[in-house]
């Protein structure tokens, strides 16, 4: 998502390309040895038969067995994104988080982060989204607070909280953009925060985050970054700054 070129290609982005070049793959189910124009696959390269037909994790994109849990409003995701993660894992990764964005040019204010399981976000914050939303940032308290879903891949906790310390960001600087371009540029800050990491599961979000066809977190995503490519990170800034006050 930069004009920059690696000087060593991710491992991740090197599984990708090779799996295309292999003549044959065993099944991840049955171990059958397949052609590779005559099978499934997930967002690890890993093949299934077709006749298998295995249910793909919303999260991270690798294929469930078995099959997967069901999260409110959204689809299944496999065992290991159902797992909660680790309270000091969520922190570290929060400071990761933040860094980058400072080093993009963005002071992020203080904030809590807490990851929560699908039930306990749909009873917070239902309703406001009608379903469990994978992240929430609030502004009614000091320190701000954030609540992130906890089934989601690593990739996914990272883009929520990316995502949602760009709304706090928007908070202190109070920005009235509509609501296509404060998603989008939460969505933008956040692919920019992601690409910074490595892995099967950063690939499949980011490819999610180019498909996607919502109107806010898609379209809005796609104008700004289109910004982005041409112009650099602070057009997009300048952008969102004629929805904030002049004295800013």
């Amino acid at each position: 998502m930069s004009h920059r070129i690696p000087t060593i290609l991710p491992d991740a982005v090197r599984h990708y390309l090779r799996v295309y070049v292999q003549p044959t793959m065993r099944c991840v189910a049955c171990g059958k040895e397949v052609s590779a124009q005559k099978v499934f696959m997930d967002a690890a390269g890993q093949a299934a038969c077709r006749e298998h037909n295995l249910r793909r994790c919303y999260s991270c994109g690798r294929f469930m067995m078995p099959e997967g849990v069901h999260l409110p409003g959204y689809e299944k995701v496999c065992a290991s994104c159902a797992r909660t993660m680790s309270g000091a894992k969520v922190q570290t990764l929060t400071h990761v988080v933040q860094q980058h964005l400072v080093n993009m040019g963005f002071v992020i204010p203080a904030c809590k982060v807490t990851c929560l399981p699908a039930a306990e976000m749909k009873r917070r914050h239902a309703n406001m989204m009608g379903i469990a939303p994978l992240g929430m940032a609030m502004n009614d308290s000091e320190p701000y607070s954030i609540d992130v879903m906890a089934q989601q891949c690593r990739a996914g906790i990272i883009r929520t909280i990316a995502h949602e310390m760009m709304h706090l960001w928007l908070f202190e600087h109070e920005c009235k953009a509509p609501k296509v371009y404060a998603e989008g540029f939460c969505n933008l800050c956040a692919a920019l925060v992601l690409r910074e990491f490595e892995g099967e599961d950063v690939l499949f979000h980011l490819g999610n985050m180019m498909e996607d066809k919502n109107q806010d977190y898609g379209l809005g995503f796609r104008r700004l970054l289109s910004v982005y490519y041409n112009f650099g990170l602070n057009a997009v800034v300048a952008a969102m700054r004629e929805y904030m006050p002049a004295c800013e």
